[in-house]
């Protein structure tokens, strides 16, 4: 809608893969002055141990996710954004706005309590169980759940019944809970290292498999020291780089 508030942030159009225009809006300062949402969001590892040796998983995607939830007339101002020699505020919670996803969580989480085999993260719904019967009926009560409550779901990019699925950057399985590999081809790895953020990147990335790889922390201590020298270049020895490449490798099999 049309706003005259005096808090505005910048805005602008990014095309997607389908050459279609997203609208992107960069909340970042004024987040700075807005409270966060008391709700603590789930751990992405009680997440997934939740759905632990199942067989059968659905995914739901919930059509604008954020945007479904509406903003009292009183907040509205602070969404407020310049576009196109326009300003305008969301009438909805707007993607970026920093209690948003907390806020979204705890009303989806409210909605499906009491349902069983069932989690919640964000937007991402997931239903998992290990029989088909099970999953049917399961899957039946989560849907009528959201109808009842007016929460809209995207099919077509929903996932049903089935076997294998990505989430939350794990490939799950009835074998199990495997990382993808994707964010170690990224070209971080290649790079020359000779500042101290040329180390963090990498560091961080295989941090972020440390439950897949054994005693990660002190293997890595030695990489991990140059980050508090100050010293440039930073001397990253052919030792440092093959511990990289083994650690690398270790983490790729293991998602096999």
């Amino acid at each position: 809608e049309p706003s005259e508030s005096p808090y505005t942030s910048p805005a602008f159009f990014r095309k997607k893969k389908n050459n279609d225009l997203r609208l992107i809006l960069d909340y970042k300062n004024i987040n700075n002055y807005i409270e966060d949402d008391s709700f603590v969001l789930p751990k992405i590892d009680d997440c997934l141990q939740e759905m632990g040796e199942n067989t059968y998983f659905s995914q739901l995607d919930l059509q604008n996710g954020f945007n479904q939830i509406r903003i009292s007339d009183e907040s509205r101002k602070y969404t407020s954004f310049m576009l196109l020699g326009r300003q305008y505020q969301y009438k909805r919670i707007p993607f970026g706005i920093k209690p948003g996803p907390k806020i979204f969580q705890r009303y989806i989480t409210n909605i499906l309590h009491d349902v069983p085999n069932c989690f919640v993260y964000i937007d991402d719904i997931v239903i998992y169980s290990k029989t088909k019967d099970e999953h049917a009926k399961y899957l039946t009560l989560v849907l009528e759940t959201l109808l009842e409550n007016n929460v809209r779901i995207n099919f077509e990019k929903s996932n049903f019944f089935t076997e294998e699925l990505i989430v939350l950057g794990y490939k799950v399985n009835s074998t199990g809970i495997y990382p993808l590999t994707n964010p170690l081809e990224n070209e971080i790895f290649e790079r020359e290292i000779r500042t101290r953020k040329d180390v963090q990147r990498p560091i961080g990335t295989l941090n972020w498999y440390r439950k897949f790889v054994p005693k990660l922390s002190s293997r890595i201590h030695e990489i991990t020291n140059l980050l508090r020298k100050n010293e440039t270049p930073i001397k990253f020895s052919e030792g440092m780089k093959k511990m990289v490449a083994d650690i690398k490798t270790e983490i790729i099999q293991n998602a096999k």
